[in-house]
């Protein structure tokens, strides 16, 4: 509104105020302003898009006081020409029939299509290989799915369940750059076995040098990058497993290599010792590109339990190298491929030495020369032999054709033919007895007085350390030694059967402490006295003589050492 000077509200005078009204700001102005839209709640934006479309307020004066962006919701009684639209959400609606136009054709690869209407176009699209022309897909990158069928052709698929059949057992550890070798053998080194394993190593204990392994010296680069080594050559097999280089040693340094950690403890699982660890080997002279499995089973105390790996997969290329030396065999190549021998295996080698033989002959061997000759038997009187194919057959004559049994004391059943039955006893002339038994023990018996000239009867005797109770035996021994009696000693009776002048002697000594002796009744006095107790340090005889007519021994002689 505008008023002028004087208060008027005509067409005429000076405008001296000004006022805004709804939506407007600045006023009232009374000499000068500016009038400016007043802010709404609006944001600067653009609204709408291919799933959204934008809705707006606007007020009596014609501003927009709010905007929005909805999703597009299409009801399904909004929509016909399509057949049943079952279900609808802001994801996916599901069609059941009709058709849909107005879709690029091929559909892009950017709305879901393969950009190409043909197959090999459609490869082209989606950037997948061919195999010849116009072949199904040969590679493809699958994030999901499922294999049911089990392979059986050389370029089928193989799903989860068979690779696991096949992988059962293996436990796979990472590469080792290096391994031990056969012809280097055991690492001279001082094992140490940390915390049960945990932190173990091998430290060089010979020649200070850098260390090498299969035709390798290791650098320091292999300490920065630990670089792994398979040991399974260990004298010790205790100390076999996989290292990393901690110090490579030098001609003033000891080479360190410490158990990997996927390597020093045993259990089940990954990154442990196991039955079945799996180990690639990547470099070096004889071991390049081969595979190890560690064989033995839990339990494994590491440090303690032996841990051996044998080669996987080693398959045979040919000998190499084959030297016979001198064994008698020749082979038909000394350096590769199968070799076959010829010649004759010689006996210094385990063999015979021959070739053929002849029915019945034996091998017999001959000290000169350490040969075997072939020889035959050779049939003695009475025998027969016959040589079969891989037998010997030996018998005796049919009969006796003649028999004499002159004085051995031998009577034949019959002295001219047929079995010869012998009885009687062979006479002392003929190298018997004359005798058909014998009393235990005792020599035997022959006619008359024999004498012994320039002979030796040993006598029988038993000793002891000490004893309590002494009971000779006289059937068993003639004398009988205490060599350090240390209590009281009961000497009782003799057993057994005693012949008149039977001799029995005591030998006593004591511990160094004189000791009490007592002696059974049947030993008597015969101008000497039995002692009744030890001299200390100092040994007793007593000898006794088997008196048969009164049923006693007497002690005829009793002596004390000086």
């Amino acid at each position: 509104m505008l008023k002028t000077a004087g208060g008027s509200t005509g067409s005429n005078g000076t405008v001296i105020s000004i006022n805004t009204g709804t939506g407007l700001t600045g006023g009232p102005i009374n000499t000068s302003g500016t009038i400016s839209l007043a802010n709404t709640a609006v944001i600067a934006a653009s609204y709408g898009n291919a799933t959204q479309v934008g809705t707006f307020t606007v007020d009596a004066q014609g501003r927009l006081t709010a905007a929005s962006n909805v999703n597009i919701s299409i009801s399904n009684s909004s929509v016909s020409g399509l057949g049943t639209m079952s279900t609808q959400n802001a994801n996916n609606v599901n069609i059941s029939g009709g058709n849909i136009s107005g879709l690029a054709s091929p559909l892009p690869v950017g709305s879901g299509g393969t950009g190409g209407a043909t197959q090999a176009a459609a490869r082209s699209g989606i950037g997948a290989a061919a195999s010849g022309t116009n072949t199904d897909i040969t590679s493809i990158a699958l994030t999901t799915g499922t294999i049911t069928t089990a392979p059986s052709g050389n370029n089928d698929i193989v799903n989860k369940l068979y690779a696991d059949s096949i992988a059962e057992g293996i436990n796979f550890h990472e590469a080792c750059s290096y391994a031990t070798t056969v012809a280097g053998g055991n690492l001279t080194a001082t094992y140490n076995n940390g915390s049960s394993g945990v932190g173990a190593t091998l430290t060089n204990s010979g020649a200070q040098a850098a260390l090498a392994i299969d035709g390798y010296t290791f650098t320091g680069t292999d300490v920065t990058n630990a670089t792994r080594v398979l040991v399974k050559n260990q004298t010790t097999q205790s100390q076999n497993g996989i290292y990393t280089v901690t110090n490579q040693g030098s001609g003033s340094t000891n080479w360190v290599l410490t158990r990997a950690t996927d390597f020093d403890t045993a259990g089940t699982g990954v990154d442990v010792i196991a039955p079945g660890d799996f180990i690639l080997v990547v470099f070096g002279t004889a071991n390049a590109n081969t595979a190890w499995v560690q064989q033995t089973p839990l339990p494994i105390i590491v440090g303690s339990t032996n841990i051996v790996f044998v080669q996987f997969g080693a398959a045979s290329g040919g000998v190499s190298s084959f030297t016979a030396g001198t064994t008698g065999f020749t082979p038909n190549t000394a350096t590769t491929g199968a070799v076959t021998l010829a010649g004759t295996l010689n006996v210094l080698n385990g063999g015979t030495g021959q070739t053929t033989y002849t029915d019945g002959q034996l091998l017999i061997g001959n000290s000169t020369g350490n040969t075997l000759n072939k020889s035959t038997l050779t049939a003695g009187s009475g025998i027969t032999i016959t040589n079969g194919s891989g037998t010997i057959n030996i018998s005796a004559n049919a009969s006796v054709t003649s028999f004499t049994a002159g004085t051995t004391g031998f009577t034949p059943n019959t002295a001219t033919t047929g079995a010869v039955t012998l009885a009687g006893t062979l006479n002392i002339a003929n190298g018997g007895t004359g005798n058909t038994s014998f009393v235990a023990a005792n020599i035997a018996t022959y006619t008359g007085a024999e004498t012994l000239t320039n002979k030796r009867i040993n006598p029988r005797f038993l000793t002891s350390a000490n004893a309590a109770t002494l009971v000779p035996d006289i059937s068993a021994y003639d004398q009988y030694n205490l060599t350090a009696q240390d209590q009281t000693l009961t000497v009782n009776a003799p057993t057994g059967s005693p012949v008149d002048g039977n001799k029995l002697m005591f030998r006593i000594l004591d511990n160094g402490t004189a000791r009490t002796i007592s002696w059974n009744a049947t030993y008597t006095n015969i101008g000497v006295t039995l002692p009744t107790t030890t001299t200390a340090s100092k040994t007793i005889y007593v000898g006794s003589i088997y008196n048969a007519t009164n049923t006693r021994w007497d002690v005829i002689a009793v002596t004390t050492q000086a």
